[in-house]
């Protein structure tokens, strides 16, 4: 699996990938030979609604993930929130 990363600067700049630092991934994401599973680690953040607005989703993948996400019925948001609170609980072991 390969993490995608994404760094907001403050302004554009056309040369920002070659001034930037080079991230370490193993600073932020492990992967073990023994064990397979898919970890997920999730914070919580404070976007305004001009930031969120201004998000353009570009690939069609994305774009149906999102359109998905947004129109979930309160039962599937309840399963959702269910396995999430599982995933926790299992983490915290």
């Amino acid at each position: 699996m390969s993490p995608i990363i994404y760094v907001r600067t403050a302004r554009p700049s056309a040369n920002a990938l070659d001034i930037l630092p080079t991230i370490k991934l193993t600073d932020f994401f492990t992967q073990s030979t023994e064990n397979d599973a898919v970890v997920f680690d999730m914070t919580k953040a404070n976007i305004s609604k001009e930031e969120f607005d201004a998000l353009e989703i570009r690939d069609e993948e994305s774009k149906k993930f999102y359109h998905d996400l947004t129109n979930m019925t309160p039962q599937e948001d309840s399963q959702l929130i269910e396995q999430l609170s599982e995933i926790a609980t299992k983490a915290k072991k």
